[in-house]
């Protein structure tokens, strides 16, 4: 029995002895600005300190150790005029358990999965992490990556089948360097969560009218007090024509705000979607009940009418339209195949209205009521 107390007296020496040879890294340290060219390492750092889950307000790094050196803990905080009720995540880690210590260095048990990106190649393996303190009172950290390339057998979905490539390995160091929080630079200033949420339903908006219409080009967008304002733009009028055609059979509560033009070869139209399902707000804009309505019109050159203006006027249009010499209003109205069409109802004429060019009158245009099925 006193042989195997002294050997359990001998092993907590030795391992007390051993840890108190750990740095002491102490002290507050502020991550540096996450950019894209950063992210697969900061990611491999906290995922090797067991502090994967990684708010968006945390900023700084706190590390307390114990007296002896056998623990440390880990806490990841918010810059101090952060404001933020989200408790974050902290990490005990133990000597021998979670870490080791050498040469000024404390390497991190944990091998974290990585990859690589090579010149010529792409490789898969994993990571071991050690820290040490730097100088100026910062925190130096080291990845030490090694990988094989990989041959795919199969792969469907999220299933794949592959086989290390003969020669393939390779390692890769990386480093990274944390400053003392107290003599880092603010961290950015988080963006407004309600400037946040605002960008992400904008972009949510996009991509469905986009895969509404068909892939239409979605340009400007802006947000209203009754809904969302964007661009609509399409390479000639077929294109547009079909673009709210789409929009007409969808459930997207929308209002034209700025009928279609041409401008610089392409037609550009603006709408406004509003919150609401259901279609309650749609209604075609006057540049395709002016098109409809051509496309109804007689076509002989004795009874062929030409609409040559059309605007929206309450729940219904106006058209005014030129007629071929002879030809009355009520006769081209009632040549006009109403009947077949999806979107006009009825077409009345409703008196005349002289077309004015430099203040000249050129010729008497009939003005007719354009109605459309409800």
């Amino acid at each position: 029995m006193r042989s195997i107390l002294l050997l359990l007296g001998f092993l907590t020496a030795g391992l007390a002895h051993a840890a108190g040879g750990c740095p002491d890294l102490t002290g507050r340290y502020r991550m540096p600005d996450r950019h894209p060219s950063l992210e697969t390492g900061h990611r491999e750092v906290m995922t090797a300190l067991r502090l994967e889950v990684w708010p968006a307000e945390a900023h700084d790094l706190e590390i307390s150790a114990s007296p002896d050196g056998r623990t440390m803990q880990l806490d990841l905080v918010s810059a101090p005029d952060t404001r933020t009720t989200t408790p974050y995540p902290r990490a005990p880690l133990a000597f021998g358990t979670h870490y080791d210590c050498a040469d000024g260095w404390v390497s991190l048990r944990k091998q974290v999965p990585g990859a690589r990106r090579q010149e010529r190649a792409y490789l898969e393996g994993g990571t071991l992490v050690r820290l040490r303190r730097a100088g100026g009172g910062g925190l130096t950290f080291e990845l030490r990556f090694s990988g094989v390339e990989r041959t795919n057998l199969y792969s469907y979905d999220s299933a794949r089948i592959s086989v290390p490539r003969l020669l393939g390995r390779r390692a890769q160091i990386d480093t990274y360097h944390w400053m003392p929080a107290s003599l880092a630079p603010p961290p950015p200033k988080l963006p407004d969560p309600a400037k946040l949420a605002a960008e992400r339903a904008q972009e949510a908006l996009r991509a469905r009218v986009s895969e509404l219409t068909g892939g239409a080009t979605i340009g400007m967008m802006k947000a209203e007090g009754e809904g969302t304002r964007l661009q609509l733009i399409a390479a000639n009028s077929d294109a547009m024509l079909r673009i709210e055609d789409r929009l007409l059979a969808s459930d997207l509560a929308y209002a034209f705000v700025q009928e279609p033009y041409w401008v610089v070869n392409r037609y550009i139209a603006e709408i406004l979607v509003s919150p609401a399902h259901g279609g309650a707000a749609r209604r075609p804009s006057a540049f395709r009940i002016e098109k409809e309505l051509n496309r109804l019109m007689c076509k002989t050159p004795e009874t062929g009418a030409q609409v040559v203006k059309m605007a929206r006027s309450g729940d219904g249009y106006v058209a005014r339209v030129a007629l071929p010499g002879g030809l009355t209003a009520a006769e081209a109205a009632d040549c006009v195949n109403w009947r077949g069409s999806p979107l006009i109802a009825r077409v009345l004429p409703i008196g005349t209205e002289p077309e004015l060019a430099s203040g000249q009158v050129q010729r008497e245009l009939s003005v007719w009521r354009v109605d459309l099925w409800r």
